[in-house]
């Protein structure tokens, strides 16, 4: 049996449709000191070393509340950023003391019209090994979870784009 079949793999997606150009909703989604503006599940992002511009290589910890009584701290490292098509980072995502996954996060852009088709994938394995009758319910948990707060992100990030001209603080 597959770690993805005994439940010690979480995938997660989700799919924003925002109004506006490429460049803007890439650099906001790019540049995680924008998040705590619109990805309000962000509560801090702390760059880790000298960060002028956001580029590969660069790490940072983000403090995430949830929809449920917890609070998660990432560990996130950019690898990869094509200006206006990916940004791929690998995390480590740690929830308490007990509970720590890690894996990758991309982002994927396309342009459609005036609109910006954002897919967000993620794939992150269990550290530790749940019991096999706890693993479904923590899986269902952690989709809850995400879909709740990306539904909302997508809110945010559409009043952003609008509200204010990003394309000078882009990391590309």
């Amino acid at each position: 049996m597959s770690l993805r079949e005994q439940g010690q793999i979480v995938c997660m997606g989700h799919t924003w449709n925002v109004r506006g150009n490429i460049r803007d909703v890439y650099c906001l989604v790019a540049d995680p000191r924008s998040y705590t503006q619109w990805l309000r599940v962000v509560q801090q992002v702390d760059l880790v070393g000298p960060a002028p511009r956001v580029a590969v290589g660069h790490a940072m910890i983000m403090r995430v509340r949830s929809l449920l009584p917890y609070r998660l701290l990432w560990h996130v490292k950019l690898v990869r950023l094509e200006p206006g098509r990916v940004i791929d980072t690998e995390c480590r995502v740690t929830l308490g003391s007990r509970v720590s996954l890690h894996g990758r996060v991309r982002f994927r852009f396309k342009q459609i019209g005036d609109r910006v088709i954002v897919t967000n994938d993620q794939q992150l394995q269990l550290q530790r090994r749940l019991p096999r009758w706890i693993a479904p319910l923590a899986q269902w948990i952690f989709r809850v979870n995400h879909a709740w707060a990306m539904s909302r992100a997508r809110r945010h990030l559409q009043r952003r784009v609008r509200d204010s001209s990003v394309a000078g603080a882009c990391v590309a």
